[in-house]
């Protein structure tokens, strides 16, 4: 427990008092160098109150607070406890770098196959055997480097943007895909990218199909994937029209399965 202070907004004054519970936080963001005390703060703490100048109270107020969030920062004296908790909390973990725990969530109890899953995943941890990461991880050891080139396509950098999503033959794949079942008919390079983010909100699936978004990505994902490797190791040519059939019988199975759950979940309701 420590001592912590504020300004008063009836006298004008610093005041100090103990309190437990803003110790932690103010600690944290000490120790990220997030602020760093004026001279006066720091005799401040060692005395109950002392008077404020009108120039420093106006420094103090106008002090701008890292939030994290889009748009200018909030300043001190107009910020919101949201944008002070903000401030305040701790960096992210490695885990939180690509979504929140609600996000993390609700990606792990989704109804997606766990091949999907896994996929999903590896692309979030930037695992994927990309000609670029193949490359630069067995490039230096003296044998003939593997080719950074796009086995398909053969495009001169083949990096995790364009495994997924920009290889000619898997755009198609994915914009045929999404333009049928969602209300976005138009997709460009950024928003495909964007996709695999947890907090991704470019696809609102068509009201008369029963099936989430998570789901409609996972299912494209999954047959992207699958029909990558028949094309690097079995040599069967990289056919969209049979990755839009694959990925079409993929999502409507999803959709059964989950007209099936709704009516299981009414029928134990009644």
């Amino acid at each position: 427990m420590e001592r912590t202070f504020f300004i008063s907004a009836n006298t004008g004054l610093l005041e100090t008092r103990m309190d437990l519970r803003l110790h932690q936080p103010y600690q944290q963001a000490q120790a990220r160098r997030q602020f760093t005390f004026l001279p006066e703060l720091e005799q401040a703490r060692r005395v109950r109150s002392i008077p404020l100048g009108d120039d420093l109270a106006r420094r103090i107020q106008a002090i701008p607070l890292g939030t994290g969030q889009q748009g200018p920062p909030p300043l001190l004296e107009s910020a919101n406890s949201k944008e002070i908790r903000l401030f305040l909390q701790s960096p992210p973990t490695e885990k939180e770098r690509h979504g929140t725990p609600p996000q993390w969530s609700k990606f792990w109890k989704a109804h997606i196959p766990h091949k999907a899953r896994t996929i999903w995943w590896r692309t979030l941890q930037e695992k994927i055997p990309t000609g670029v990461l193949r490359n630069r991880i067995w490039g230096g050891n003296g044998a003939d480097p593997p080719s950074t080139r796009c086995r398909i396509c053969d495009h001169a950098q083949e990096d995790l943007p364009h495994f997924l999503f920009l290889c000619p033959c898997k755009r198609e794949v994915w914009e045929t895909i999404l333009t049928e079942h969602t209300t976005k008919l138009h997709w460009t390079d950024e928003e495909l990218c964007s996709l695999m983010a947890l907090d991704c909100r470019l696809i609102r699936p068509r009201k008369r199909f029963n099936i989430t978004a998570i789901q409609i990505t996972a299912s494209i994902l999954l047959w992207i994937w699958s029909l990558h490797w028949a094309f690097i190791f079995d040599e069967v040519s990289f056919s969209t029209p049979a990755g839009l059939s694959a990925a079409r019988r993929h999502i409507n199975t999803l959709i059964a399965q989950n007209q099936y759950r709704k009516e299981r979940k009414e029928h134990a309701l009644q």
